[in-house]
């Protein structure tokens, strides 16, 4: 019986943190779409489009590539780190 309850709190800990997780995904999705869109206004380019067409995709698919969204206060910066890649 105890150990049946035990599960269940581990459990709900569980559904907690990955709900957390979630929310906080949800959260930077949002704000990488907004500044994608930002972005897109103020240089007046679609970004997304020049990411299908202009990257290779051997860039998104090769092992060892890391695409990383770097924040700091308010700046945004984006590193590719890449073999092969300059």
């Amino acid at each position: 019986m105890k150990d049946e309850k035990d599960k269940l709190r581990e459990l709900e800990k569980e559904k907690k943190q990955l709900e957390s997780a979630l929310a906080q995904e949800h959260s930077r999705n949002l704000s990488l779409e907004a500044l994608i869109e930002s972005i897109e206004e103020h240089y007046g380019i679609d970004v997304k489009k020049i990411l299908a067409t202009k990257c290779p995709k051997s860039l998104f698919t090769s092992p060892g590539t890391r695409v990383e969204i770097l924040t700091a206060s308010n700046l945004w910066s984006v590193r590719v780190n890449s073999p092969g890649i300059l």
